[in-house]
């Protein structure tokens, strides 16, 4: 027990770590936002039609659910860093595919009574903060229900509200490929996330990790 606490410990972010942490996913975001403006100056935004920004933006948010496709980076890294068995590394990732094949339905009867915005603005606050109290319990039964239970039902509300959003502004005949362009994005998160997450895991550690991702 006191070993684990002492590698919890290790891992925890201190004030100065936080900061650097904070300035550089303001910069990211600053940087982004520029280049949206930058986009905007020249009239691209307006070139594209209310269907092609609704089924981009579904495909974004999709990209990003994928990440739970990732969690054996996460799992190789709780085994490595907090000497997690492979059962307990396991868990969390085993009940979020669960729970999130159980809340779509009701995610997707929510999306129908508020629409697809709420629902996706609800899914990136939810599965943001799972990611966040990860880093500040990470324990084998918190990280069961942060990851396994708030993430996996975030990633249902996320994923039932963009796809039907992109399909209603396209005929018939587009229908299929637009379905397919949106949920393509998911499973692309699990190819591009995973060197990522090794690299951060790497520098800062898993608990740090969890921590930047939420953010």
């Amino acid at each position: 027990m006191k070993v684990y606490s002492k590698r919890i410990a290790s891992q925890l972010i201190s004030n100065s770590q936080l900061t650097d942490l904070y300035l550089s996913v303001r910069i990211l975001y600053e940087q982004q936002f520029r280049i949206i403006k930058i986009m905007g100056r020249f009239g691209v935004t307006r070139m594209l039609s209310k269907g092609v920004k609704v089924t981009i933006a579904g495909s974004v948010t999709n990209f990003f659910i994928g990440t739970f496709y990732s969690w054996s980076v996460f799992a190789d890294g709780l085994i490595y860093d907090l000497n997690w068995s492979k059962a307990e590394a396991s868990l969390p990732y085993t009940v979020e595919v669960f729970i999130f094949a159980m809340m779509m339905f009701f995610a997707g009867r929510f999306q129908d009574k508020i629409g697809a915005q709420k629902g996706v603005t609800i899914s990136g606050l939810i599965t943001g903060v799972s990611f966040l109290l990860c880093a500040i319990h990470p324990t084998p039964l918190s990280l069961t229900i942060f990851f396994g239970v708030l993430f996996g039902t975030g990633a249902a509300f996320g994923y039932a509200s963009v796809t039907p959003a992109a399909m209603k502004w396209f005929p018939p005949e587009k229908r299929g490929l637009i379905t397919g362009i949106v949920v393509m994005s998911l499973g692309a998160g699990s190819l591009l996330w995973p060197p990522l997450l090794h690299l951060l895991i790497d520098t800062f550690g898993v608990i740090k990790t969890f921590f930047l991702w939420g953010l």
